[in-house]
């Protein structure tokens, strides 16, 4: 663990779109700096140290654990709090993006672990209960897509995410491919197969429990981006409260609920692009943008909508 570089460059990560805050950035060198959490920097070391460890393709690149500032001793440091002054040095995902859209989904039916206090813990079944935590083992925990033609962001937080339900979850997603003007279904195959692929590996994991973890979609919203080809991806991150247990038979359940739950939500997506005209899918637009659930002052919060001008395109990930 060595001080990093260029901490005097060091930058407010402007692309998380849920989670507790506090990851950093140095424009320009492809990487984020987030605070080292034990059970998170332990999963990230168990993978990195493993050649050809079916994980390593769906989480972001470990590049090791760095510290800004002077160290501190903590004799009492909680395995699931970050270190003071420590960061774990991951790869930036949206690095060449022009204009990532982003779909942060928080997974499994289990969001405590099991050294939480009894308020933590009631409070976390209490959420699952309350979401769709606990009826399809995910929830929507904050998004934003970029729409090209008004050159705007639009912003979803955690509180968006709990007054979804199994009714209106497709519009969810319906939304996350809507740029403006159409609805992106030629992208969703290339998020089912990565899901399915993904599927394939957490069934491999014996042990391996991802509490309260996340699972990013994500895909360059701007139709000029630098290298003409579209850019998608599928990532788990947020592995503060995750742990391998030899005492943990079989793979993570919960999260493979979950998994499985999106993957069906994506078909349907899918297959109305099949069955409906032209006509039909010029409708599901208009519908779509006289929603309440996502244009409404209603549901709206300060960071809802963020100008972004289309002249300023090319400067969104120096």
């Amino acid at each position: 663990m060595g001080e990093y570089a260029h901490q005097e460059g060091l930058e407010t990560y402007k692309h998380q779109v849920a989670g507790h805050g506090g990851i950093l950035t140095h424009p320009g060198d492809g990487t984020v700096l987030k605070p080292a959490i034990p059970k998170e920097m332990s999963l990230y070391q168990n993978v990195h140290s493993k050649q050809e460890h079916v994980l390593t393709p769906f989480i972001p690149i470990f590049h090791g654990v760095t510290r800004i500032g002077d160290e501190v001793e903590n004799p009492n440091q909680c395995a699931e709090k970050p270190i003071p002054h420590q960061y774990i040095v991951l790869e930036d995902l949206f690095h060449d993006f022009m204009n990532p859209s982003i779909l942060d989904i928080k997974m499994g039916t289990k969001l405590y672990s099991e050294t939480a206090d009894p308020q933590k813990k009631e409070r976390a079944i209490r959420k699952a209960r309350e979401s769709t935590s606990g009826k399809l083992g995910f929830r929507v925990c904050g998004l934003q897509v970029y729409h090209p033609n008004s050159c705007e962001y639009f912003k979803k937080d955690k509180e968006f995410g709990r007054t979804l339900i199994e009714s209106n979850i497709c519009d969810a997603f319906r939304f996350f491919i809507f740029d403006g003007t159409k609805i992106n279904y030629q992208i969703i195959p290339f998020f089912i197969s990565s899901l399915e692929n993904l599927l394939k590996a957490i069934s491999q994991l014996d042990g391996y429990r991802f509490i309260s973890s996340s699972l990013l979609l994500f895909y360059d919203s701007n139709p000029e981006n630098k290298t003409g080809k579209p850019k998608i991806g599928v990532r788990m991150i947020d592995f503060g409260k995750s742990n391998i247990s030899i005492s943990k038979k079989g793979p993570d359940s919960g999260f493979i609920f979950g998994l499985e739950n999106i993957i069906k939500y994506l078909y349907k997506v899918q297959e109305e692009s099949h069955l409906r005209s032209d006509d039909e899918k010029m409708e599901e637009i208009g519908r779509l943008e006289k929603s309440e659930l996502f244009f409404s002052s209603k549901y709206k919060n300060k960071n809802d909508m963020s100008s972004s001008s289309c002249d300023n395109n090319s400067n969104n990930n120096k």
